[in-house]
């Protein structure tokens, strides 16, 4: 990259202008004939992961054309740190479960209805399942897949009629599914 100051504003340029002072094809220019005019070249400064660069300058003493570096503040500081820990693969990897469960959360609940819907459940089966399952299964809106896994396998089976046991096992297998192929 070159900069070049024209009327006290630096400007920069990612290749040369194609035409400077009536010169056609500058651009294939060398940079020592660009030189003459005043370009000189942009040095990046190295910058640690707690600064940023500033404003560009004219260094006299390097003959080139730098940024100030500013170092963050405080805050700025624990702002990158947080959002660096907010992507690692922990993050990332607990964001995923919290996503998932969600959609699968979501999925249930329409599977339930549905099977109230096509008669499989009856109003009073589906009153019966569908609210201690529902209260079981809202720990997939946070992505605590095992708690919902355990929750689930702690609803007594002894009871259910072979209809009901019969969707426990489905939900209670698709969450099962989930935790051993992701824990």
């Amino acid at each position: 990259m070159e900069a070049i100051q024209i009327n006290g504003v630096i400007r920069t340029f990612s290749q040369p202008p194609a035409g400077w002072k009536n010169i056609v094809n500058f651009r294939k220019t060398t940079f020592e004939e660009r030189y003459v005019f005043g370009f000189r070249q942009v040095v990046e400064p190295t910058l640690t992961e707690y600064q940023r660069k500033g404003t560009i300058y004219f260094d006299n003493l390097e003959d080139n054309y730098t940024y100030t570096v500013i170092d963050f503040t405080q805050e700025e500081v624990d702002r990158y740190d947080q959002q660096q820990l907010d992507s690692d693969a922990s993050a990332t990897k607990e964001q995923k479960y919290r996503d998932d469960g969600m959609e699968a959360y979501l999925r249930l609940k329409q599977y339930l209805r549905r099977k109230l819907d096509d008669g499989t459940l009856s109003p009073t089966q589906f009153d019966s399942i569908y609210e201690p399952i529902r209260r079981k299964m809202v720990w997939l809106n946070t992505g605590d897949w095992d708690i919902a896994k355990a929750e689930l396998d702690s609803i007594p089976t002894g009871s259910l009629n072979a209809t009901l046991l019969e969707v426990l096992n489905t939900i209670k297998g698709k969450v099962d599914t989930y935790v051993s192929n992701n824990y």
